[in-house]
């Protein structure tokens, strides 16, 4: 009944063209430009980067954990040096955002709160806390009980073993469930 409803809506299109940039084009925008006309770029246009052209940046690091902290210190240094810049105009991508959310909350400090007025060691590191939030968490990370649910039903499609069942026990949520007081039976 809803597919109908919409097969039958009006659909609008809507374009909104950027403004004209002014001065010459960053590397960033050159980019965005070239995905925009869905053009691939061209093997003889090697594209010339500004000395002063910081629009994209690629950094090497040793781990995930360095990955945090570096994007944490780039973040940061572009704060300080454009003071029209906001953090929530800053976002950061990245491939899974589960395995970094624990990397993250060390990195940029106490789970996104605003750090409180003279409050300087909001992190392990010993740095300022950055306001940050974290999108597109699994329903399994964001909600253990939810996730010990989806651990119950994928058992219950066939055959388990005993060690698919004790690693059901040791979840979080049930383990801790048998730690909980009882209340007494009239």
């Amino acid at each position: 009944m809803l597919g109908a409803r919409l097969a039958t809506a009006a659909l609008e299109d809507r374009h909104h063209p950027l403004p004209p940039a002014t001065g010459a084009p960053s590397l960033l925008q050159r980019l965005q430009a070239s995905i925009r006309a869905d053009q691939p770029p061209s093997p003889h246009d090697r594209p010339v980067l500004g000395a002063d052209d910081r629009s994209l940046q690629v950094h090497s690091c040793h781990g995930r954990a360095r990955q945090a902290e570096v994007v944490r210190d780039a973040i940061t240094h572009l704060l300080a040096a454009d003071p029209t810049l906001e953090p929530r105009d800053v976002v950061v991508l990245c491939p899974d955002i589960d395995e970094m959310a624990p990397l993250l909350h060390a990195a940029f400090g106490r789970g996104g709160a605003e750090p409180a007025p003279g409050d300087d060691a909001a992190t392990p590191l010993g740095l300022p806390a950055l306001p940050y939030r974290l999108a597109d968490r699994s329903i399994r990370q964001t909600n253990p009980v939810l996730g010990a649910m989806a651990e119950v039903l994928a058992l219950v499609e066939g055959r388990f073993t005993a060690s698919q069942v004790l690693a059901l026990a040791a979840l979080p949520p049930v383990r801790e469930r048998d730690r909980r007081p009882r209340r007494a039976r009239r």
